[in-house]
Order: C-alpha cells, then structure tokens, then sequence
C-alpha cells in the first residue's frame, strides 16, 4: 500500500511525443492502494505518430508517495507495458488537396470529385461542394477515410472551361471530424493554385446547347434537294445535323455538316416526292440544339424549251404563231420585254409599231416538271414601204391652182393616215411644174 500526499504538489511521469515534445501525465488516484493512475489530458497540437515514450521514474513535484509507515516509495518505473500502440493525435484534419476526372461533361453526366484530407475523417450528414460551373457537389462516400466523394451531376446551363469550388469555404454542410471527434478544418486551397480542382484536373463542364440554326430553305432540282441555312456564330460550333424523312417532323439523320459549311445537297431522289427536312447545331461538348420547323422540297425533272430565232416582220403584218415548245409537253407562255412595240396576244405577237423587241419564252413547271431555263429571241420589225403617187393636173392661165391630190400603195395599217399635202413648184406662166411631197407626211412606221 501506499500513501500519496499532493499537499506540496502533484507527481507527475513524463511523456515524451515524437512531434511535440515532453508533456505530463499528473498523479489522479489511487493512494491507499497498490495502483496509482496518472492522467494526460491531450492538448490541441500535441502528436505522436509511433507511440509514447514513457519516462523512467515518477516525479514528486513536491508532493511525496510513502508506505504505510512512512518510508518514502522507490520513484523508478520498472516493467513498463509497451506503449508503441498508444498514438496522440490532437491536430484537427485538414484538406490537402482536391481531385476529379479528367474530361468534358454536358447535361446528364457524373462527375466524381474527391477532396482529401490529412487523415481519416467521419462523415455525418451531406456535405456539399459548391462548384464555379453552377450548382454543388454532393457527398457520396469515404467517410472512415482520407478521402470524401461528391457526385456532382451536370444539368442543362451549366458551364465552366476548368471547373473549380467557389471560394475556399466552398465545403459546407454535415459534419465533418477525425476519430476524436475534433471538427476537420475545411479551408480549401485557395481556387486555381497548387492542390485545388482546377490545378490537379482538366475538367470542363459544358452543358449549354448551341442555339437552333435560321434561315432553313431548300431548292428542288431534278432528283435532287439543296439544303441552305444561316451559320450559327457560337465559337465552339461543331457540326450542324441534317434530319430528312418523307413525313413531318423527320428523325432519320441524312447527314452531319461540319461547323463552317452551311449547305447540303441531298441527291438520289425520286422526282414528285416531298422530302421533309429539319436541321440541328452540335457544339464540341456533343450538345444538340433544338431542331428547326420543317421545311418541305419536291425534286423535279428537268425540262427544255426549243425556240427558233425568229425572222424579220414588218410592220402592219399579222399577229405571228410562235412555235415554242417545252420538253415537258406542258405550255409555254410568252411575254414582249417592250409592250410599246409588240405585246402578246392569245400567244401570238402582236405588232404595234416598228422597231426591235425581246420576246421571252417561259415554263413555269409544275408538281413534277422543274421551270425551264427561260429562252429569249429578239424580232425585228421593219418599217413599212408605202409607194405615193402625185395625180397629174392643169390648169388655165390665171386660174386657181386645182387641188393635188395622190394615190398609194400598198393599204395603210388600219387607224394610220397621211397628214399634211402635196406641194408645187412655184411660177405662174404657162408650162409644166413639178407635184412635190410638200408636208405630205406618216409615222415613222412607214418608209
């Protein structure tokens, strides 16, 4: 038995930890018995990582152990239990470092990210990351472990060309300590330097679509369709997708255009059909825009128009046939690029004065036939010769000169008449004097 007196002070054994120092374990209890117990109250800091080192001897401190009579206790500590298993660790966890999968992600994936600590931590509740693309990563596993999972699941209008936390205090949320229960310290590396997401990974979240291309048109050619559409002005603009069918709202994928190309011909098709077509924008992350409205497009047989040079008319002659034809059979229509001149009239030309006129051969197609090329032939339009002739007339000396009169030939245009009147050559005696032309006059549709 023996006796302990703390009147003076309290012994103490020391104890020495690998990373920080001599520390005490002070007297407790036990006087009055065979077994004292010393206590170490582990102070914030204090570490040993390969077990304690416990001191050779009891320090008294100015209190004294006796026996029952009086005699002072041996102090030397003999058969010491190994203490190699006895660990201190009084630092809270801390955060090293933050890691994910390398890559680029867009709506629906799983991004997984660990964020490691200094040593094992226990997790209770959900911690959350919050994250520069947009929404948060949330705990998944690893508690009972240095290192904590987050799934971070990408959702439409996120974006991010390297995906890091917010600010260090990013982590919030659930609990988060070491096996003491000392609350891990969740100071993040500061974002963008050494140990944080961005700077341990390539990752990049994008998750925002392209927007839906304009200005879709097709133009029908024989058995064949040309698809046009506006560039998209997206800088990260991948490829444009061609979606045709023979019914609305088609989803079989003719074709993918790369981004810089904003036209397609779809060839081998059956003249007569409507073809049905809308389009889509992929940026390089694989994200599709919405698809266009539909447009619709007929492919057509092509058609020929056969149209001779036409001869010289006259003015004042008949309307003339013309002879056009198209290789489709169907009719050709025409029309006069000068109606002041000739107009069209029951498809035939009509003249109206002299001169030189386009006349324009069209074929307009229909549901099979595409338009012909249209044809253009010029007609020229004489003038009219118009053979006058002065009757011959007398008189007596001192009479009044007879009225001059003519004939012509051949017929005027109907509605056309001379103006003015023949003239004489001027003298009174007796003899012969020329009839002149005088201001006898026509258009100048006649010669």
């Amino acid at each position: 038995m023996v006796i302990v007196n703390t009147t003076g002070g309290t012994p103490s054994i020391a104890l020495t930890l690998n990373t920080s120092g001599v520390v005490k374990a002070e007297y407790v209890s036990g006087s009055g018995g065979t077994t004292l117990v010393f206590r170490y109250t582990v102070a914030t800091g204090n570490a040993d990582n390969n077990g304690i080192a416990i001191g050779s001897s009891i320090a008294l401190n100015g209190g004294s152990i006796t026996d029952a009579v009086g005699n002072n206790a041996m102090l030397n500590l003999n058969s010491v239990g190994d203490v190699t298993g006895v660990l201190i660790d009084a630092n809270a966890a801390a955060i090293s470092g933050v890691t994910g999968v390398n890559g680029t992600y867009r709506a629906g994936d799983e991004v997984l990210i660990t964020v490691h600590f200094s040593k094992k931590v226990l997790v209770t509740g959900i911690p959350e990351l919050g994250l520069n693309a947009g929404g948060y990563g949330v705990y998944q596993s690893g508690s009972n472990t240095n290192a904590l999972v987050f799934r971070y699941l990408v959702v439409a209008g996120y974006k991010s060309n390297d995906l890091d936390y917010y600010v260090q205090g990013s982590l919030t949320g659930g609990n988060i300590t070491d096996e003491a229960f000392i609350a891990a310290i969740r100071a993040l590396p500061v974002p963008g330097t050494p140990g944080s997401l961005a700077a341990n990974s390539n990752i990049i979240i994008d998750a925002v679509a392209p927007t839906s291309p304009t200005g879709l048109a097709a133009t029908p050619a024989v058995a064949q369709n040309i698809i046009s559409w506006n560039a998209n002005v997206e800088n990260d603009l991948a490829s444009y997708k061609v979606y045709q069918g023979i019914t609305a709202n088609p989803t079989v994928l003719l074709a993918t255009v790369v981004a810089g190309i904003t036209t397609y011909t779809h060839t081998g098709l059956d003249n007569g059909t409507t073809y049905y077509y809308r389009i889509s924008a992929v940026d390089n992350a694989g994200n599709e825009s919405t698809v266009t409205a539909d447009i619709t497009s007929v492919p057509k047989v092509s058609q020929v128009i056969t149209f001779a040079a036409l001869t010289n008319a006259t003015y004042g002659d008949s309307d003339i046939i013309l002879g056009a034809t198209a290789g489709s059979g169907l009719p050709v229509f025409y029309e006069s690029d000068n109606t002041a001149i000739a107009t069209i009239v029951a498809g035939k030309i009509h003249i109206l004065k002299a001169g030189t006129v386009n006349i324009i051969a069209r074929q307009a197609g229909n549901s099979i036939y595409a338009p012909a090329t249209v044809q253009i032939r010029a007609l020229t339009i004489l003038k009219k010769d118009i053979t006058v002739t002065a009757n011959a007339k007398s008189k007596t000396y001192g009479d009044v000169d007879p009225e001059l009169n003519y004939t012509f030939t051949p017929e005027l245009v109907t509605g056309d008449v001379f103006t003015g009147s023949l003239s004489r050559a001027i003298g009174e005696n007796v003899g012969d004097y020329a009839i002149n032309q005088g201001s006898l006059v026509l258009s100048t549709n006649y010669t």
